[in-house]
């Protein structure tokens, strides 16, 4: 096997200066909001063969506040182009005055009209071509997309404190996906940057689900997996992260590994100013109680806010009178708005758990909930979302067998009421909205006939994970049967997300045409009516993990059952 090369090392002879200072200002125009738009090329990197990459970067400032005060706090993102115009949007409507700047390092995209040009030695780093080698090195770690990718946005900071209108002490990171493996890489290796956000993503790339059980513990890794690991994974940069950072997840990510990330987090140092904040239900979108969250992080290092930044809340799990407790110890010396406490069960596969709030009881100085346990062999896993005034602050996740801390019964059986409008937003999300950052509230309980009420999307569709929880879960020959309210005439599509070996299959739909009035209807399905959209039937309810509901109109949900 090749030497392995800790991040240090690969790192201790790079120079973030710009060698070459051909900078192409390409153009300066005008766009919304008072902003102007500046379009660079300049040389990011270059390799011993003397290819150089020609970096596409954006910088937009907002006019009047440079006139003012000739200079501004700045957000350097990282991450793809669709969502960098989302964060734009995000970052001039809650940061007045806040200037944005990126860096393309995708490379190569047909749509784009300008993007950064790699060089034929350097080509693997064109993110089309880097997709199927992110997780193992050939060669030398030089050699591999992140490190070109990370050596780029640090050359990219050199030029940002180049810019005349940048506060050079006032520069965060703010980094999604991909680029949030890069901010945790920055945050580790160059100290400019005032504080990091790092959204979704955070290490194990490659990796398996954490609480499978059954799985083998001795899995031969690869030389070149072995390389990535030591020099170029992000849990191998944890441990050197100095510059404040808030890590931000969300619990049904389809492509990342969300109960890894909690290790990812927990080795930070215990010096460095860390905030966790976990979004439940939500597959890598801000959903909007979750938005201040994010905002007062960044007025606290660019604006100098000051806010107080409470504890990380954190669980304990114990048996009482053959129970479950879990125990909530959060910082109480600033007021608690709320307290949610999420439970999961059995699932090994976090994007496609359905996560359950438990009623929490206050206790002297703690918060104390019995959790749902339907089978005491499988895992329960757990964590808390603690509400204060400027921000949501989440416990690490908690992963427990019952039966290990000598439980012996539980204390539930499964149920044939998935839902009733009782148990309010509980459960449900929105899915499908093409948004990042939520800029209202997503879901709300309404009145419809009779005064009875229920759930109801105010963006994308209503979603639920409970027809997967072992909890609610339907079986070969149950029918599903849903209880809704439509004051208008209206085609809804009831759709139904399979999964099988570890992954979703396929997506089963049947269109319900509502007939408008003031009345609550009842629809009941058998698995045979959801059809793909190639006109393939689905044999059974047993392996499906998600419903979700389409509608143009007001559409409302009152009750779901197995019959």
């Amino acid at each position: 096997m090749g030497e392995l090369i800790s991040p240090i090392e690969l790192w201790k002879d790079f120079s973030d200066k710009l060698d070459d200072h051909n900078i192409n200002i390409i153009s300066e125009t005008p766009i919304d909001d008072g902003y102007i738009k500046r379009q660079i090329y300049f040389t990011a990197y270059q390799d011993q063969e003397g290819g150089k990459v020609r970096a596409y970067a954006r910088f937009y400032y907002d006019k009047k506040t440079i006139e003012k005060s000739k200079k501004a706090p700045v957000v350097f993102f990282l991450g793809s182009p669709k969502r960098f115009y989302q964060t734009l949007r995000f970052i001039k409507k809650n940061l007045k005055g806040a200037s944005i700047f990126t860096i393309d390092y995708f490379g190569y995209r047909d749509q784009n009209a300008r993007y950064t040009i790699y060089p034929k030695s350097i080509e693997y780093a064109n993110f089309d071509k880097a997709q199927d080698v992110l997780n193992s090195v050939k060669g030398s770690p030089k050699n591999s997309p992140w490190y070109i990718w990370t050596a780029m946005a640090r050359r990219a900071l050199t030029l940002l404190e180049q810019i005349k209108e940048v506060d050079n002490s006032k520069i965060a990171i703010l980094g999604i996906k991909t680029g949030a493996n890069l901010a945790w890489k920055l945050g580790a290796i160059d100290s400019r940057a005032r504080c990091i956000i790092s959204m979704f993503n955070s290490g194990w790339l490659g990796y398996d689900f954490l609480y499978k059980k059954d799985e083998e513990s001795d899995i031969e890794i690869s030389e070149e997996r072995s390389l990535y690991l030591a020099a170029l994974s992000t849990q191998s940069y944890a441990p050197l992260v100095k510059t404040p950072i808030l890590v931000t997840l969300s619990t049904n990510e389809y492509d990342s590994t969300f109960d890894r990330a909690f290790d990812t987090y927990s080795r930070i140092p215990k010096n460095t100013v860390s905030m966790l904040s976990v979004i439940p239900y939500s597959d890598k979108e801000i959903f909007f109680e979750y938005n201040d969250t994010i905002i007062n992080w960044l007025k606290n290092y660019l604006f100098d806010s000051q806010f107080y930044h409470p504890f990380q809340p954190e669980l304990k799990t114990y048996n009482q009178d053959n129970k479950l407790y879990i125990e909530v110890n959060a910082d109480t010396t600033t007021p608690i708005k709320e307290i949610r406490l999420y439970q999961a069960t059995e699932t090994p596969d976090p994007s496609v758990r359905n996560w359950t709030v438990l009623d929490c009881v206050k206790d002297q100085d703690k918060y104390l909930a019995v959790a749902q346990v339907l089978d005491v062999s499988e895992y329960c896993f757990a964590f808390a979302n603690i509400f204060y005034d400027k921000y949501i602050i989440s416990s690490n996740l908690h992963a427990c067998v019952p039966s290990q801390l000598d439980i012996t019964d539980a204390n539930i059986k499964a149920s044939r009421l998935v839902y009733d409008s009782s148990l309010g937003l509980d459960c449900f999300t929105v899915i499908n909205t093409n948004e990042l950052f939520h800029q209202n509230p997503e879901l709300v309980m309404e009145k419809g006939a009779l005064d009875m009420i229920g759930i109801r999307a105010l963006m994308g569709d209503l979603a639920t994970f409970k027809l997967g929880d072992p909890r609610y879960k339907g079986y070969e020959d149950d029918q599903l049967q849903i209880g809704y309210y439509s004051p208008i005439d209206q085609k809804i599509t009831i759709g139904l997300k399979n999964y099988l070996n570890d992954k979703y299959e396929f997506d089963y739909f049947y269109t319900l045409n509502a007939e408008g009035a003031e009345i609550w209807n009842k629809v009941t399905l058998s698995a045979s009516e959801f059809k793909t959209e190639d006109g393939v039937t689905l044999k059974s309810f047993e392996n499906v993990v998600m419903l979700y509901i389409k509608s143009k109109g007001q559409f409302l949900i009152n009750n779901i059952l197995w019959v």
